[in-house]
């Protein structure tokens, strides 16, 4: 394995673990009330360009909510889609109404929370494992199997 796929390597699984722990630490803390746990399962990651960029997001297709419990709500009206009334029961009776004024949701950031509370710790694994992209460098070099790759500039 050459010294740019050692490090390419450790680079890839810096990330990954990274990513997951983003993704955990956003698992766990969050200021919402969990009912079914969805929310929670919705917290996925995706990597692109080769596993060198993770990106930690919420899953609509586990809970389509979850946007809207992450950024909040503005003030807005609730209306039938298609049925003449709204529906919802209160203590032991139905309510009915055509419309109803929902006041908005707080937002609950816990993703982007999260990554600034794990910073430390992503920093942490960075050098953990570029570490050990240089130790594997050293220990290939010693054992004689490293190519050495000279680069021509020309001014």
């Amino acid at each position: 394995m050459s010294n740019r796929e050692i490090f390419q390597r450790n680079l890839r699984l810096a990330v990954k673990a990274a990513t997951e722990e983003v993704a955990e630490h956003a698992r766990v803390n969050h200021r919402y009330t969990s009912r079914s746990g969805n929310l929670e399962r919705s917290v996925d990651t995706r990597f692109n360009r080769g596993g060198l960029e993770g990106i930690a997001f919420l899953n609509k297709n586990v809970a389509q909510y979850g946007p809207f419990v992450h950024e909040g709500t503005k003030p807005h009206a609730i209306t039938p889609k298609s049925k003449k009334a709204l529906r919802w029961v209160s203590g032991s009776r139905f309510i009915f109404a055509k419309k109803v004024n929902h006041p908005g949701t707080r937002e609950d950031p816990f993703l982007y929370e999260a990554l600034d509370s794990q910073q430390m710790a992503i920093v942490g694994l960075f050098r953990s494992y570029t570490g050990q992209a240089v130790d594997e460098v050293a220990k290939s070099i010693e054992g004689g199997h490293a190519k050495v790759h000279t680069l021509h500039v020309k001014l």
